[in-house]
């Protein structure tokens, strides 16, 4: 199996596990900072041992440049998980998901301005329809009459759209570092922050709250981002973005199926406009060699 076809394998994998990730963060009942610290302690264990059983520990993998990129990544991931499950908690899983796919434009704008990268002009136009996508999601928000708190959670999956772009242009640049060492990086570096809210992340003794705290650290944070950091240092941007859109379907059908929530036409209507932004931008982008 070639690199290409592996990295499309893995980010398939990857967005399907992170379309499910609302659900079990809804059944956790735990706040965002109590959420992400588990996300952290787990992930970190997971690929901890991991990283030893590969042989990854060694100075070979560790030098000043790749740390410092991973850290600020991990800063960048942490604010990112801290947004997201703001969002879902004030404006729907659903409709978090769709907005916070606006992050291919970000992260094209923060490839051209850091790395030099050249923007075309059609992807421009699309960033732009996107936008106008997302102000219908709000206005419709309004028109049904939510407080202030759905504005608030839209705002919050466009700040976590931003740090998620910014994450990724770390694991862009630390190409050639193994993802499970970037990931294991930054993941204990977001335990030692938050580690003194432990006291009031506890989960309760309710079994589904504890099955989907382990699940998200498990499967959700250590699996899923060595699946996700692997690919993004396999594909382009253009094609990741473009396989991220298995995210967004299964992130409805699931709070759809499970969770039995139903949003109004002209808020999905945005949230199409969003995804075809994101399609137009990315459907017809010449793979890099």
């Amino acid at each position: 199996m070639d690199l290409q076809t592996q990295g499309k394998m893995e980010m398939i994998v990857a967005m399907a596990l992170s379309g499910t990730i609302g659900i079990f963060a809804y059944f956790s009942g735990l706040s965002e900072f109590a959420i992400v610290l588990w996300r952290c302690m787990m992930g970190s264990a997971v690929l901890l041992l991991v990283c030893w059983r590969r042989g990854y520990l060694s100075s070979r993998h560790l030098s000043r440049r790749s740390v410092v990129l991973a850290l600020l990544g991990g800063a960048a991931l942490l604010a990112n998980w801290l947004f997201l499950f703001a969002a879902y908690r004030r404006a729907s899983i659903s409709i978090s998901g769709l907005v916070y796919n606006l992050q291919p434009f970000i992260l094209a704008g923060l490839s051209a301005w850091i790395l030099h990268e050249r923007t075309r002009r059609d992807h421009i136009v699309w960033a732009c329809v996107g936008l106008a996508g997302l102000a219908i999601v709000a206005f419709a928000g309004l028109d049904e009459g939510v407080d202030n708190e759905f504005l608030i959670g839209l705002g919050c999956a466009v700040c976590a759209a931003f740090f998620y772009a910014l994450a990724a242009l770390s694991a862009k640049l630390l190409r050639g570092m193994p993802p499970h060492l970037v990931a294991l990086i930054q993941f204990a570096a977001g335990s030692v922050v938050l580690l003194p809210l432990i006291g009031s992340s506890l989960p309760s003794t309710d079994v589904a709250s504890i099955t989907s705290i382990a699940t998200l650290g498990v499967v959700h944070t250590g699996f899923m981002y060595i699946l996700l950091y692997g690919a993004f240092q396999k594909l382009n941007p253009g094609t990741a973005a473009a396989l991220a859109f298995i995210n967004p379907v299964v992130t409805i059908l699931s709070e759809a199926l499970i969770l039995h929530r139903s949003f109004s036409t002209l808020q999905y209507f945005g949230g199409a406009i969003i995804l075809l932004a994101v399609l137009g931008a990315t459907a017809f982008r010449r793979e890099d060699a």
